[in-house]
């Protein structure tokens, strides 16, 4: 063996050693690769995700400014008589609006003078009031009132509780 061949035997070690790093090193860079485009995967999964939320809470946002609202309960009148006061605190308009008292038709039941009308529409951020002949005697509270209503949110409303002084 003389130093040509010493020294070609060198140099394929060398290169083998080169040519082994050289495919260690593409084996690192490929799994990095791989590591970052399942991370961005799941960024991109993620976001997707939080536009979905934010879609369904504008969503919600715009149902609920469509909505209608009602809620009632028994006041006093100047007159120290009885009203009954239908409010809609929200911010859509109920249309259709139908009202029982104690399963009846409101302008039907027994404490409700006639010749009143009965509100079928009512605003957002309004009230609307009903005389009531209240006595001691026979038509009193507790009264079970029901609402039900139509709005712009295309969602039928309804409301129920009972009236008591």
């Amino acid at each position: 063996m003389n130093v040509s061949d010493a020294i070609a035997i060198v140099a394929v070690v060398v290169a083998g050693l080169a040519l082994m790093q050289s495919w260690r090193a593409t084996r690192q860079v490929a799994k990095a690769a791989r590591e970052a485009n399942d991370l961005l995967a799941r960024q991109v999964a993620l976001q997707d995700r939080l536009t979905q939320i934010e879609q369904s809470r504008e969503h919600a946002k715009l149902i609920q400014s469509l909505q209608a609202v009602i809620r009632a309960g028994l006041c006093r009148t100047e007159r120290r008589s009885w009203c009954l006061s239908v409010t809609n605190t929200g911010q859509g308009t109920a249309h259709n609006v139908a009202i029982t008292l104690d399963g009846k038709p409101l302008l039907e039941h027994d404490t409700i003078p006639r010749g009143q009308k009965e509100a079928k529409i009512i605003g957002p951020e309004s009230k609307v009031s009903y005389l009531m002949a209240i006595t001691s005697s026979s038509s009193h509270p507790p009264f079970e009132f029901e609402a039900t209503w139509d709005d712009d949110s295309g969602q039928q409303g309804r409301y129920g509780t009972t009236l008591t002084f």
